[in-house]
């Protein structure tokens, strides 16, 4: 079974539209299910639209202790295989739902041929949220879906060239997604003694990132960082102190901090020593949007043009890579709390408008326009 498609699916949405989405979990408890939650929550506060979600982590979770025992058994292409099993869940539940249409977050860990297979009875999208960074195997991702969205909009033009050189029936149908908060968890909260801070960071230990904190002089600043000790290629470093944390404590520590730190990275990904290059990618990660909505104050990298179209100037920016400037800006708005609260004020009122809800509701949008 070819996993481009070139024919339509076996069944059609209604003229009325969509109104049944099943939802496929990109696999990983940490990070892209944050999307997935947020994408979740935005379809379930449509009027009208039955959801079914399906936590492809949890299955994979509970398959786990065999992956010693296939090991031990010689078994070919271990985690390939545990992947193709837990996928095997899904389909039952596919066909008893009959969803108009399914959206796969990421399409990197849930197998291919299983999304394959959905795409031969409905419509079928996926989510791509590690763009620019796994450009070619995105690419070839692409092809087995009907509608196509990423997360950077520098790589549009891209998969669609791609679709269309590999005769895919509808090969346009590539759209940008920018990031969103959901108000349920992205919103004001108090400070807690226990997260207190001058200045944070919580994210993936990438090379740049390490190399950029360990610049800086935090003498006299009271900086913590969460995510910074583990180790991405090693499932159990999550858990220990200082790895990573649920997207809801992350905003418990950002409430408690003076400034957050918010950086793009440029490592393709962990442990790979590559990198993009500059101006590959534009658009914004998931905590710039999520951080403004809950009226934290911020600074950010200024590797990406869309800060200042979508902010204005409410978050100030240190040069990507610069410790020192880094260490400036941390230290100037140290000094300023007055300024501080005005200008997350700011971000967060511009935030409005890129909640979760008007993400869902462009997701469905563009998979219903035939046009």
């Amino acid at each position: 079974m070819t996993a481009t498609i070139s024919e339509p699916p076996a069944t059609q949405q209604a003229a009325a539209g969509i109104s049944r989405v099943m939802v496929v979990a990109p696999g990983h408890r940490y990070s892209t299910k944050d999307v997935y939650d947020n994408i979740l929550a935005g379809l379930r506060s449509m009027p009208g639209m039955d959801v079914l979600a399906f936590p492809f982590h949890d299955y994979i979770e509970a398959l786990l202790p065999l992956e010693s025992d296939w090991e031990q058994s010689n078994v070919p292409d271990v985690t390939d295989t545990l992947l193709l099993r837990a996928s095997d869940a899904a389909f039952p539940r596919f066909l008893a739902f009959q969803p108009q249409l399914v959206v796969v977050m990421t399409g990197t860990t849930f197998p291919l041929a299983a999304s394959a297979l959905m795409a031969r009875y409905t419509r079928t999208a996926v989510v791509l949220t590690e763009s620019p960074y796994q450009r070619d195997m995105e690419q070839r991702l692409s092809v087995a879906f009907h509608d196509v969205f990423t997360n950077e909009r520098t790589c549009v033009e891209g998969f669609v060239r791609h679709r269309r050189m590999m005769e895919h029936i509808e090969p346009g149908r590539v759209h940008y997604l920018p990031h969103m908060f959901n108000p349920a968890v992205h919103h004001s909260r108090p400070a807690l003694a226990q997260y207190a801070s001058d200045a944070c960071f919580i994210g993936s230990p990438f090379p740049e990132r390490l190399a950029l904190f360990g610049g800086v002089n935090w003498g006299g600043i009271c900086f913590r960082s969460w995510g910074m000790e583990a180790d991405p290629s090693v499932p159990e470093s999550a858990e220990k102190p200082g790895g990573f944390v649920s997207n809801d404590t992350a905003h418990d520590i950002y409430a408690s901090a003076s400034i957050v730190i918010n950086h793009h990275r440029t490592s393709t990904y962990y442990g790979s020593g590559g990198h993009i290059t500059s101006g590959e990618a534009e658009s914004l990660n998931p905590r710039a949007y999520e951080l403004a909505a809950a009226g934290v104050f911020q600074v950010c990298d200024d590797s990406r043009p869309e800060l200042a179209e979508v902010f204005g100037d409410s978050i100030p920016t240190y040069r990507q890579g610069d410790s020192a400037d880094l260490e400036r800006v941390i230290r100037y708005y140290l000094d300023r709390p007055e300024e501080r609260r005005r200008l997350a004020g700011a971000a967060q009122a511009r935030s409005l408008g890129h909640g979760c809800a008007s993400r869902a509701r462009y997701i469905i949008d563009r998979c219903n326009d035939r046009s």
